[in-house]
């Protein structure tokens, strides 16, 4: 279960990078770029702001994860294995 044992009427800002940072590797299937953990964060944030509930906030920066390029595409960088634990 992607939230755990959370509960959402409780949940925070933190709760989200933690949600993120075992979700994003995982989608991406690759180690995180500088930023790229920040970015997605930012955009709960930003709906957080703008007063929209944790999980309506979450759910904004995981649809903008799952229409990206970087989720969509696999990417096959020269030099790495295509056995990987991503």
């Amino acid at each position: 279960h992607l939230l755990g044992d959370l509960e959402v009427e409780q949940a925070t800002l933190a709760d989200a990078e933690q949600i993120l940072k075992r979700l994003l590797p995982r989608a991406l299937r690759r180690p995180l770029r500088d930023g790229e953990q920040q970015f997605y964060v930012s955009l709960v944030e930003q709906r957080l702001d703008l007063g929209d509930d944790f999980e309506a906030s979450l759910r904004f920066a995981l649809q903008a994860l799952l229409c990206s390029s970087d989720f969509l595409f696999l990417s096959e960088q020269r030099g790495f294995s295509r056995a990987t634990a991503y």
